[in-house]
């Protein structure tokens, strides 16, 4: 289990909200993936002067759209913990920060479900917008799917995902992957050659991060799940591997240039191989 879960209880005209330390619990829970936006828009958080406050209660009214909506879908599928990274991690607390982004793998991988509001471009939209027409995808391509960064390692690592997006619902678990009206969607595995690490760097380098910093940190959680199945005998280091080391430092400059100089945070800026 995470270190901290939200507890959902009451019922629809009386909703509680609850933070909960863990502390060694098990069970099963929920993951919400979505983006935070742009700075007025960035979601209700814990900090190490309110956490306090929120273990006892949090308000239903104070959450933005998207969590109220993510609550109202656990509480139908009855499941009692959601997790919601802004909620559930000490955001101005740098060492758990740290921690608890080493510990993505794990809390994405075993959650029964991973809840992606891939059409929402912050968390004021919701989850619930679909208007069904009959010329939109109901693919996550274009939009939100650019914004965050970190959205990018759980739709990798979810053992079953479920889109929420305008053109409607679609469903990716281990076996299938298809939408509301039975179309097939492609995804290609976490690591099945050299090849898919390229592509999948050159994917997660269009996507812009909240925080810049967290670059290496939003990855992380793939390179543990491909050193976990394959590369117990290669090492990784700032988005390479000892095996492909050549390979990887062939590189050009996306242009405009970002950054000034050639370092470990702007490799994962680089978006040609």
């Amino acid at each position: 289990m995470p270190t901290r879960l939200l507890r959902i209880a009451g019922d629809l005209n009386s909703p509680s909200v609850t933070l909960v330390e863990c502390n060694g619990m098990r069970g099963i829970y929920r993951a919400l993936n979505y983006c935070w936006g742009p700075p007025d828009k960035r979601p209700l958080a814990i900090k190490i002067e309110n956490i306090r406050q929120h273990l006892s209660v949090i308000p239903f009214e104070k959450l933005p759209r998207t969590f109220r909506d993510a609550e109202l879908l656990v509480r139908s599928l009855e499941i009692g913990f959601l997790w919601i990274d802004s909620l559930c991690i000490i955001q101005d607390d740098k060492d758990e920060w740290t921690s608890e982004a080493q510990k993505m793998s794990m809390i994405y991988s075993n959650a029964v479900l991973v809840i992606a509001a891939a059409g929402a471009r912050d968390s004021t939209e919701g989850l619930f917008i679909a208007d069904r027409p009959l010329a939109k995808s109901y693919f996550a391509r274009e939009r939100s799917t650019k914004l965050q960064g970190l959205g990018f390692q759980e739709w990798r690592l979810a053992r079953r995902l479920v889109f929420f997006m305008p053109g409607g619902l679609s469903w990716r678990c281990n076996k299938i992957s298809e939408d509301e009206r039975g179309n097939n969607s492609r995804f290609y595995p976490i690591w099945v050659r050299n090849s898919n690490w390229y592509k999948l760097l050159e994917e997660y380098t269009s996507k812009e991060l909240t925080y810049p910093t967290d670059r290496l940190h939003a990855i992380r959680g793939i390179v543990t799940a491909a050193d976990d199945n394959r590369l117990a005998c290669f090492s990784y280091e700032n988005g390479m591997w000892s095996d492909q080391m050549l390979e990887q430092v062939l590189w050009t400059r996306v242009e405009p240039a970002r950054t000034p100089k050639f370092s470990e945070t702007t490799y994962a800026e680089l978006g040609r191989y």
